[in-house]
């Protein structure tokens, strides 16, 4: 999960990651304490990209994500008082977005 908004309606930059079966599979330490978002927002998407374009059901927008690196995530669009069309992919390796 990236983003959100606080009890006062400020947009977030938090990042979490969430197993879909934490008894089984749990998010490792190591993963458990990401750097922050670049931006606050919410209603972003992410992904684990194959492909060149996403669609972002949210704001009706296609978000062009050629030259990404297959296999890293990446999180595309989302809202901070208007649609915003930009994607971040994350680098693992330098903890960054």
């Amino acid at each position: 999960m990236v983003g959100g908004t606080s009890s006062d309606n400020d947009f977030l930059d938090n990042v979490e990651l969430i197993s879909l079966d934490p008894l089984s599979h749990p998010v490792p330490e190591c993963l458990r304490q990401l750097e922050n978002y670049p931006v606050g927002m919410r209603r972003g998407g992410g992904a684990t990209l194959n492909g060149d374009l996403v669609w972002d059901i949210h704001n009706r927008l296609e978000i062009n994500v050629e030259g990404f690196i297959a296999g890293h995530p990446v999180v595309c669009g989302g809202y901070r008082g208007s649609a915003m069309d930009a994607c971040y992919t994350y680098d693992s390796v330098e903890d960054s977005w």
